[in-house]
């Protein structure tokens, strides 16, 4: 082809149109080629981060919970709004070991900054550190086996094996040390605690990566801007502004109020049956009414779309929709009124304490009679010194280290005598055969105490003791040594060998010398055997009264007003000092825990069922366990010896004594075994049975009673032959099964045997089914609760209505609806018993309390019946009365227990002070303490 034939068709072409469409195809292409390059490339870093910071995520967020008041409108539990931390999963790691490694890294920086400015980090760990740095258990043994459920991924607690049941402390750090792949060696102990309970809350919920924790509540301004101005390196850590719930007169209202906490596994599965919308952060009431009424104080879930970034702040909100408030709830009880009431239980057990301290040693702890029973018991002042360690009023932690001379004076008295103790058991244990029961009393404490702490600290495995075993029922009974008993119980593989040496392969006496090594070292470091040697020391006057007298002001416990220098200088006496400080409240009943230290009152208003007032002392202050438990505070109550956070009205259940005379009498009139006007015979002595009980009056007796008179003198001799009765079935045979059947019919009928129908979680009454004629007078195994009692008497003052208690008034909504309103609840009618049993059960009550000096100057009368329980010969008897008044109009019923409390009119000083508060004549008086310790109603 010649060059014009070429030119010719480039020519053609050039003129033909599919040249402008290649064309402008091309172009299109270069444009497309460089967009695709300036996305990519130039700009594609940018436009990465852009996209990780635009996260779409749809949040709940939850309102605040209702308040809680009392029937008078007085406010008692409230939300208020703080500045919270909080914590979520939101990064982006290439592998496993970064994201342990990086989320390790945040807790650890988050947790030292809010520590750092004086804030408290937020965990419920059930594993914390002793004095000695060591991990130990800080829970009941449910709460550990539930949490050994789920870090071991079981479904139940059934599914456990018997290798993970016994992990120690120590032995579950290690394991979750090594799935979070956290370095020990990096961390304090405490540092680690902080990571794996947080770690463990994310791999929970690891399906939903950005649900967030609570970390810290109520934080100060420089945590929050500490950690705003670190966010980039706290990844998924972020400030918000909640609500935290708040308690009014914490002491008074915890057991009733309750308080709340994160939600458990158990406790959300429960939940979410009854509401979907529960999430695994939420915050649910734990106990009392917070829990009871959970669904109603809580409110709907509002819900946001929203934009974060990448470290999980909220850059953009789409959409929301707003939470509500919960529903208010009114309480039936005077908030006034029971706060009277407690402090009235708290001044009267201080008056009853004063009148029993005596300035002898333990020989003049007990008072007998000509047969030789103890009729008192009284409370050597070296017990109340003692008190100040035993029940850890001061730290005999900080003794060694502390500035004052006095503490390191105490320390080294007690080292000393530490050291001489080891000794003794070394020598004991590695050569001695001496028997429990033949030892020196000081070393039969120490020994059987090393006994306890290596089942404690699981050495000995109980569920391996045989208790059938003959040597296990020689060492039960004190008969053979504590080195025999050991060797025994390692040859018989009640010893978990592992946890106290490494060595596989040790004969059995080499194995006892690792046993022995491992008790020395440890034993001497343990509070509880450094309290035995303390409470030796002081009995012996080694540290005296005044040495820790002087330390309830140098560890902060009292305020110094010139008294700690006259300590000092033996210018006060410890005797005067504490009787000082008793009196005037200063130390209480329940910061000694002795015995007496713990009441209960429950006040009811027979015509309606509801209770107005509801007490258990000692209380606790629920603002330390709101959200989250401060696990300091926690341990203090989980130490105190007057068991501050078991709610004795509704947990504390004690043998009626007495009282449960009134159920015998209705029992046998109804049963038709004794007449309304019968007399019986009282001698002294009830003979009819083999061996024969004793009336409270023996040697005396009361001769001819009838039913009223019977309940007038508590005559035991008559409510045994009415329990006799109801024992003999239609063959003329003694049935002691049918005795105690007819009687726990009645006790039920009338509330007594049967849960009160409170809201609040209450302990199983137990009607006994043992010993029908001791169960009459209110023994055998009868055991029941005060808010069961004031249930029962509430059914006696009404002539057999017996309601479902409440504490409920009202529901009112936040649109100020009332949504329910309380309606008296009748359980039943006893209607089988006539109005002429129930006037002369009423007039034996009235006699009871006739003429009563603890109840003069009301101007009306008060029906009762007294009770005195008694549990255990060497320890003060419980005290008892239920009452209701005015007699022919009742407004109130009442019982009153308290536990230790000597002799039942005590109970009548305290339940005569608390009518004379409920209608507004209390004076301040000095009252009249009874002594003694005997049953005599």
């Amino acid at each position: 082809m010649s060059f014009d034939d070429v030119k010719s068709v480039l020519r053609g072409f050039y003129k033909a149109r599919v040249l402008h469409f290649f064309i402008v195809l091309l172009l299109l292409f270069f444009i497309l080629f460089r967009r695709i390059f300036v996305l990519q490339i130039v700009d594609g870093d940018s436009y990465d981060t852009d996209f990780t910071v635009r996260t779409k995520q749809t949040m709940t967020v939850s309102g605040a919970k209702g308040d809680i008041y009392d029937r008078n409108g007085v406010l008692l539990a409230y939300n208020e709004l703080v500045y919270t931390v909080d914590i979520c999963d939101s990064g982006r790691y290439e592998d496993n070991e970064e994201k342990n490694q990086k989320l390790n890294k945040i807790i650890y920086d988050m947790c030292h900054i809010i520590t750092g400015y004086g804030d408290k980090v937020n965990t419920d760990l059930i594993i914390g550190v002793d004095a000695l740095d060591e991990y130990v258990f800080e829970c009941e043994e449910g709460e550990k086996m539930r949490f050994f459920r789920d870090i071991f991924g079981r479904k139940s607690v059934n599914e456990l094996t018997d290798k993970e049941k016994a992990y120690t402390a120590a032995e579950t750090i290690d394991y979750l040390c090594e799935r979070f792949e956290i370095d020990e060696k990096q961390y304090s102990k405490k540092d680690i605690i902080y990571i794996i309970y947080f770690r463990n809350l994310m791999k929970n919920n690891s399906y939903q990566r950005y649900l967030k924790f609570n970390v810290a509540n109520d934080v100060c301004e420089r945590t929050v801007a500490t950690i705003l101005e670190n966010s980039e390196e706290l990844t998924g850590v972020t400030i918000s502004r909640n609500y935290v719930r708040k308690y009014v007169d914490t002491k008074y209202f915890s057991h009733i109020i309750g308080y709340t906490g994160r939600v458990s596994q158990d406790e959300l599965s429960e939940l979410k049956e009854q509401d979907d919308s529960y999430e695994a952060n939420d915050i649910v009431g734990k106990s009392g009414i917070e829990k009871a009424m959970e669904l109603d104080l809580t409110g709907d879930k509002g819900v946001q779309e929203v934009y974060v970034d990448n470290v999980g702040r909220v850059t953009e909100i789409i959409s929301e929709t707003k939470p509500t408030k919960g529903n208010d709830i009114y309480l039936s009880i005077d908030a006034e009124l029971t706060k009277k009431v407690y402090d009235e239980i708290e001044l009267q057990l201080s008056r009853l304490i004063l009148s029993k301290i005596t300035l002898g040693g333990e020989e003049s702890r007990y008072q007998y009679n000509a047969y030789g029973d103890i009729t008192d018991v009284f409370i050597p002042i070296n017990d109340v010194y003692f008190s100040i360690i035993d029940n850890n009023m001061v730290s005999i932690a900080t003794f060694e280290t502390s500035d004052y001379d006095n503490q390191r004076g105490i320390y080294r008295k007690f080292d000393d005598v530490r050291s001489q103790v080891i000794d003794r058991l070394r020598t004991d244990l590695k050569d001695g055969d001496t028997p429990l029961k033949e030892l020196p009393k000081d070393m039969a404490v120490y020994e059987y105490y090393i006994y306890q702490y290596l089942l404690n600290n699981s050495i000995i495995t109980r569920s391996r003791l045989d208790i059938n075993d003959e040597v296990y029922k020689k060492w039960f009974d004190e008969s053979i040594s504590l080195k025999e008993f050991l060797v025994h119980a390692i040859s018989s593989n009640w010893v978990d060998v592992l946890k106290i040496t490494d060595e596989t392969y040790q004969s059995l006496y080499e194995t006892y010398d690792s046993l022995l090594e491992y008790i020395l070292e440890k034993i001497p470091y343990d509070e509880g055997f450094q309290k035995k040697i303390y409470k030796y020391l002081v009995a012996d006057q080694v540290v005296t009264g005044r040495e820790l007298c002087m330390c309830l002001y140098e560890q902060g416990v009292l305020k110094d007003n010139g008294e700690y220098d006259r300590l000092k200088n033996y210018g006060y006496s410890a005797y005067d000092f504490m009787i000082n400080k008793i009196t005037n409240l200063e130390i209480t009943p329940a910061m000694m825990a002795l015995k007496p230290c713990s009441a209960s009152v429950v006040l009811t208003h027979p015509k309606t069922g509801e209770l107005i007032a509801v007490v258990s002392y000692p209380g606790y202050d629920n603002n330390m366990m709101s959200g989250t438990v401060d696990p300091e505070y926690y341990k203090k109550l989980r130490n105190d010896k007057s068991l501050p956070l078991i709610n004795r009205a509704t947990q504390s259940l004690c043998a009626p004594g007495s009282t449960y005379k009134i159920n015998t009498s209705i029992a046998g009139v109804c049963e038709g075994v004794l007449g309304m006007d019968e007399s019986l015979y009282c001698g002294g002595i009830y003979k009819t049975v083999t061996p024969s009980p004793r009336c409270w009056a023996y040697p005396g007796g009361h001769g001819w009673v009838d039913m009223t008179h019977a309940i007038m003198h508590s005559c035991n001799c008559f409510f045994y032959e009415v329990g006799y009765r109801l024992s003999i079935d239609s063959n003329g045979n003694f049935s002691n099964e049918l005795g105690t059947t007819r009687l726990a019919k009645y006790a039920k009928l009338l509330g007594l045997g049967t849960k009160s129908g409170i809201e609040i979680g209450e302990a199983e009454p137990h009607p006994s089914d043992i010993n029908s004629i001791a169960s009459a007078i209110g023994q055998g195994s009868n055991n029941f609760l005060p808010i069961n009692l004031a249930r029962y008497v509430t059914t006696i003052a009404t002539k057999g209505t017996c309601y479902n208690l409440s504490l409920i008034s009202k529901i009112v909504a936040p649109s100020g609806d009332t949504v329910y309103n309380y309606e008296p609840k009748v359980n039943n009618v006893c209607d089988f018993v006539s109005e002429a049993v129930w006037s002369r059960i009423h007039e034996g009550m009235r006699l009871v309390l006739d003429n009563n000096i603890y109840f003069a100057g009301l101007g009306f009368a008060v029906a009762g019946k007294t009770g005195t329980a008694q549990e255990n010969l060497k320890e003060p008897n419980h005290a008892l009365l239920i009452s209701f008044g005015p007699l022919y109009d009742p407004e109130i019923a009442c019982a009153c227990v308290i536990q230790n409390g000597y002799i039942s009119s005590n109970a009548q000083m305290l339940t005569g002070e608390i009518y004379k508060i409920y209608f507004n004549q209390k004076k301040d008086e000095q009252p009249v303490i009874n002594s003694g310790n005997t049953v005599n109603d």
